[in-house]
């Protein structure tokens, strides 16, 4: 799919989706948190109450973007991860 340069109103939820599926599917294998972390990692944030609509209010990631990469921390404080 091809990125656009848009605002998350003017995009197609569907197409984000996709979008952010195919960023987690194309990052280098050496970047990516290995599979049992990056499922800890996201069973932490849905505890964290600052998980919200899959975006950390903290930073605005979309925090499954943000665990499954190995050089990425939690940024509350103290870290979940």
């Amino acid at each position: 799919m091809k990125p656009c340069r848009c605002l998350l109103k003017d995009t197609d939820e569907q197409a984000f989706l996709t979008q952010v599926k195919e960023y987690l599917e194309s990052l280098p294998e050496e970047q990516k948190a290995d599979a049992a972390e990056y499922q800890r990692r996201l069973a932490r944030c849905l505890q964290c109450e600052n998980l919200v609509n899959g975006f950390c209010s903290l930073c605005g990631c979309v925090a499954e973007l943000r665990a499954a990469k190995r050089a990425q921390r939690c940024p509350a404080l103290p870290r979940r991860w």
